[in-house]
């Protein structure tokens, strides 16, 4: 068995795939609003809505930490372009907040998740806005740490270093997984973490980037490889 204090996993594009779940909650989020915000959708067809986002993700350079918060920038340019009032943005944000935790993990998830949380403290280190609590899988993890509450995304080292700071271990003793080279692995290399790629799509590891402890395609091999 390989010792290690914590486990640390990224969340999206680890557990689950990520694009289809924004998809969702972008579709699902825009059928309601054709019902209950009609003035919005006939203004603006879903597509306008993510060209809607780009100067707002220009102007707000230094809350790209926070996703949540560009959402709401979104919406609540929306609901002011066409007269709505703010209270819509609370509103939009609980109908996308709840779709956007609507996830379908790859197969190996639940299984290895099950076996690894009884043997190793396990927690999240992620720049998203997934809710692992509403998602179901909350019972794994001691903690979560994100991006929005640390002012800064990975690969951000202070985002590592709040993993060793809190539970007081040193970064050798944390092993993170993630399918990012550049956020996950990098970023916790440079902090001094173990690290594994989590590569499930089967792609060359960049030539120009210091390798991963260990690379693995999917959770299963992980679970080998770690008891």
């Amino acid at each position: 068995m390989n010792d290690y204090d914590i486990i640390s996993f990224d969340l999206d594009d680890t557990l689950w795939p990520v694009k289809p779940v924004i998809d969702h909650a972008e579709s699902t989020l825009y059928r309601w609003l054709e019902k209950k915000y009609p003035k919005v959708t006939t203004k603006y067809t879903q597509e306008d809505i993510r060209i809607f986002r780009k100067p707002i993700l220009d102007e707000f350079k230094d809350m790209m930490h926070d996703l949540t918060f560009v959402r709401r920038q979104v919406i609540l340019r929306m609901a002011n372009s066409c007269n709505y009032p703010e209270t819509m943005v609370n509103e939009a944000m609980t109908i996308y907040k709840r779709a956007r935790n609507e996830v379908i993990f790859y197969d190996d998830v639940l299984p290895s998740l099950e076996k690894l949380h009884k043997i190793f403290l396990l927690v999240a280190v992620t720049n998203g806005n997934a809710d692992i609590e509403q998602i179901g899988i909350g019972q794994f993890f001691e903690r979560v740490f994100r991006s929005a509450e640390l002012g800064v995304a990975k690969p951000h080292p202070k985002v590592f270093i709040a993993v060793a700071d809190f539970f007081q271990t040193k970064p050798e003793r944390i092993l993170h997984i993630g399918d990012d080279p550049v956020r996950d692995i990098q970023g916790a290399q440079y902090h001094g973490m173990e690290t594994v790629w989590l590569n499930r799509e089967d792609q060359e590891w960049p030539k120009d980037m210091k390798r991963p402890g260990q690379i693995v395609n999917n959770l299963f091999e992980l679970v080998d490889w770690l008891i």
